[in-house]
């Protein structure tokens, strides 16, 4: 299956429409490095979606540089 972009104007996608990607984590900083990129790499409008991501007392805390995030 071939992703293809919908476009920003498209009545296909509500201009209300937000999507929540809800990530439960515990450390694994390269994994969620990852995730956090191919998220980025997804077909969907940026402004349609939001990433939270909820760190379950790993310590060191997680910290995600967002520039290593292709």
């Amino acid at each position: 299956m071939k992703n293809e972009r919908l476009p920003e104007s498209s009545s296909a996608l509500p201009a209300s429409l937000q999507i929540s990607v809800i990530v439960p984590t515990h450390g694994r900083p390269e994994s969620m490095t990852r995730l956090l990129g191919m998220l980025a790499e997804q077909t969907l409008a940026a402004h349609a979606f939001e990433v939270i991501v909820g760190d379950d007392g790993s310590q060191p805390p997680l910290a995600i540089d967002m520039s290593s995030v292709p």
